[in-house]
């Protein structure tokens, strides 16, 4: 069991994240799917540099612009901007394929089209203006926790695009991931939700998770119409987009 919890761990640590943990002495059977529980542990990994960033860098004497756009960048470079690829290549498929079978194959070409570089700079503009907002307004150990919980809030999406959807073509991630059970997708949406619940307050919690679900329902909705299931992108980008998604409730909260 022990073992198991830790090969999980390192699994999803080294698809989430670019930690370069060693991954021989893990079964060659396991299934990156078994490990869709711990990948929230990526994403509060990524809180807690961008806070860190962002406090050191605003107690070095840099202003709060400039720290929130390296807070930022510390995020982005801890989960190799995995997640923000996976918007960007969500967006120009939807925005310049007219059949499924032309969305599919924009969004594995791995050039950015327009859509997707526009997306990008309105993603990260948002978060950088929201975490500047969030710095200023809270101390910071409420920052760093709302930071923390809605970065690991927002992972939460793809165990629910994994229960609403079906994958939109058989080769690619769905293949390569594999399906997670019932109780694996239903532990990886409980545990990091009553992590946000015990970091902060109810009504903060609360306004975490709408946001978040939000968008995960919108990625989810949007691939099916246009895609018919989802893939590694729509995983991407359904937690980029429920991470900001999440903020943004916060804010309105603050």
């Amino acid at each position: 069991m022990i073992r198991r919890a830790l090969e999980d761990v390192t699994l999803a640590m080294t698809f989430m994240t670019r930690l370069p943990l060693p991954c021989g002495w893990i079964r060659r059977e396991r299934k990156l799917a078994e490990a869709l529980w711990a990948m929230p542990l990526g994403g509060m990994l990524a809180g807690v540099l961008g806070g860190i960033f962002m406090f050191a860098a605003n107690r070095a004497g840099l202003p709060v612009d400039l720290s929130g756009i390296l807070a930022v960048a510390a995020m982005t470079l801890a989960t190799g901007a995995l997640h923000e690829d996976g918007l960007a290549d969500f967006c120009d498929g939807l925005g310049g394929g007219r059949s499924a079978e032309q969305r599919l194959a924009i969004m594995r070409d791995s050039q950015i089209g327009s859509y997707g570089a526009i997306t990008l700079i309105f993603a990260f503009a948002s978060l950088i203006a929201l975490i500047e907002e969030l710095f200023i307004l809270l101390s910071f150990a409420h920052f760093l926790a709302v930071i923390v919980a809605a970065a690991a809030v927002s992972r939460c999406s793809s165990p629910l695009i994994f229960a609403l959807l079906r994958p939109a073509r058989n080769d690619g991630l769905a293949k390569f991931f594999g399906h997670p059970g019932h109780f694996n997708i239903a532990l990886t949406l409980i545990w990091p939700s009553l992590m946000a619940i015990v970091m902060l307050s109810v009504p903060q919690a609360f306004a975490l998770l709408s946001g978040a679900l939000v968008a995960t329902l919108a990625i989810a909705a949007l691939a099916h119409r246009y895609l018919g299931g989802y893939t590694g992108d729509v995983l991407g980008a359904g937690i980029s987009l429920s991470f900001i998604t999440s903020l943004i409730a916060i804010r309105l909260t603050s």
